[in-house]
């Protein structure tokens, strides 16, 4: 017997209120609906909601006939239809497509008055943790699916698509209670998050050192300052180092900061603007599918081996994921800060080809030139 086909049965929590009764629908098996279960009651018990659920799997080859016999016979008030993320074709509300859970979408809108909500599990695409705390669908899942919606379907106006990884977030459940509000019927969905708590400040170290530390520990000048020496013993005597080129103390004292100036990524030598002055060109290169190449064909202009922040990288990778190819400039502003802009004009050939081609010709004449000699000695009398 096929799951759908199987008697209507609601597990009841905090003694079902009649006028939420949810269904959610999975197909193929692609998402554990307890996980979209257990986030409903937790929403219900934090703001005293009553609910009733039920999950409904079925196969893709039966969803004509859950949508023709199956949802019109049910009992519900509201429906969740759970997609997986990586799905090959995100088509829920696609117009013609052929393909994909437009007409079983419907079927529910109709049956439940426009009271379905979608949820996109395992959706690992957020950039960073900013952009989980602050919006209820990841901007590659919104890329994918906000063309098949007007926009109240997606702000909370009418209804929502939220999107997590395995498992919802607070601002999901922030979410819900701005939907089952009448008084915030129409209106955006709004939200703040909580401010994280600062980091603790380590208490400073007041252990005293030890009496004999100065003595130990000594440092002076040679005179024609081209030699620093550290002097530092052990109580018996021993010298255990010292420098005598100033240059390498200096790389000692300076560490990573020293190596920002030959490509290290470490915090402040990538995305930054490293006192460079406005209009420096500090990147231009070409993207691949969204991805920055450092190949030397590609690399039109670049500063110090300089490269751009983690959370640049990742917008580009956001923006431009389909393109083949593409031209970004990174340079500084006039208010000192790294910019970017994009080159959708099919670039001239990089000078160093030019000078390729040119230098082959070159080489070819000179060739040609020796080997007409030959020809004419050969046949001179």
């Amino acid at each position: 017997m096929d799951a759908f086909e199987e008697e209507f049965y609601f597990r009841p929590h905090e003694m079902a209120d009649p006028s939420k009764r949810f269904c959610l629908f999975n197909c193929d098996n692609t998402y554990d609906l307890k996980i979209v279960e257990e986030f409903l009651v937790e929403v219900a018990k934090k703001y005293g909601f009553k609910i009733s659920v039920h999950q409904l799997y079925f196969g893709l080859r039966r969803m004509a006939e859950v949508c023709e016999t199956t949802i019109p016979t049910m009992q519900i008030d509201y429906a969740i239809f759970v997609v997986q993320a990586n799905e090959s074709r995100l088509s829920i509300n696609e117009d013609d497509a052929g393909i994909g859970y437009a007409k079983f979408y419907r079927a529910l809108l109709q049956k439940t008055g426009n009271k379905v909500l979608i949820v996109i599990g395992g959706d690992t695409y957020y950039k960073d943790d900013d952009e989980k705390d602050r919006f209820v669908i990841s901007r590659w899942a919104k890329r994918k699916v906000s063309s098949q919606f007007q926009d109240d379907y997606l702000d909370g106006r009418t209804s929502f698509i939220f999107s997590w990884d395995k498992k919802h977030r607070p601002i999901h459940e922030e979410a819900m209670r701005h939907y089952f509000d009448p008084a915030k019927k129409g209106f955006k969905f709004e939200y703040t998050p909580k401010p994280k708590p600062l980091p603790r400040t380590p208490e400073p170290d007041t252990t005293p050192p030890p009496r004999d530390a100065w003595q130990r520990q000594e440092a002076y000048l040679v005179e024609d300052d081209r030699e620093i020496l550290i002097k530092d013993q052990d109580a018996n005597g021993t010298s255990r180092r010292s420098f005598s080129d100033r240059e390498g103390q200096k790389s000692e004292l300076r560490g990573d900061v020293e190596q920002a100036r030959y490509g290290a990524t470490i915090a402040g030598a990538c995305g930054s603007s490293a006192n460079y002055p406005p209009g420096t060109v500090l990147l231009k290169t070409r993207l691949h599918n969204g991805e920055i190449s450092y190949q030397d064909g590609d690399i039109l202009e670049r500063k110090d081996r300089w490269q751009p922040s983690k959370k640049q990288k990742n917008d580009m990778r956001g923006d431009h994921e389909s393109t083949p190819e593409v031209i970004v400039q990174f340079f500084i502003n006039a208010d000192g800060e790294v910019a970017y802009i994009y080159d959708y004009s099919r670039p001239d050939p990089v000078e160093g080809e030019r000078n390729c081609l040119v230098t082959c010709f070159l080489g070819l004449a000179h060739y040609l030139r020796i080997l007409w000699g030959w020809i004419c000695g050969w046949f001179r009398p």
